[in-house]
């Protein structure tokens, strides 16, 4: 488990220039307060609901790749050992990855990603 959290460690260091913020733009889907909590919690204490919410969410209510990466770190750490958040179909993180550009980001980001998936598989 410990070359898990060097990964998760990695991940969270690489896409720490990205800023947070409200990730969703969509008023009827989540409200308000809903929206609030993403911006009000640190992004390592984002609870597994919150989460996996963020690991669900359609790819055209995000604010952007930049908003989706930085919220990226919380959500493989949830979705990885022990798996905080289950039921959740690995194509789904897949598709967004590709909707987001993922093979356009830079290579770090790229090798981060692959990594963690690597260990997990």
């Amino acid at each position: 488990m410990d070359r898990y959290r060097e990964i998760i460690e990695n991940i969270y260091l690489v896409f720490a220039q990205y800023d947070g913020g409200i990730p969703f733009d969509c008023d009827y889907c989540h409200p308000k307060d809903w929206q609030q909590y993403f911006v009000e919690t640190p992004l390592r204490e984002i609870s597994e609901d919150h989460g996996y919410s963020l690991a669900t969410e359609v790819v055209d209510h995000w604010f952007g790749s930049l908003v989706y990466r930085h919220y990226l770190p919380r959500v493989l750490e949830l979705l990885g050992p022990p798996f905080l958040v289950d039921d959740l179909c690995p194509e789904l993180i897949f598709e967004k990855l590709l909707a987001m550009g993922y093979c356009q980001w830079p290579s770090a980001e790229q090798q981060a990603v692959k990594e963690y998936f690597e260990y997990i598989a």
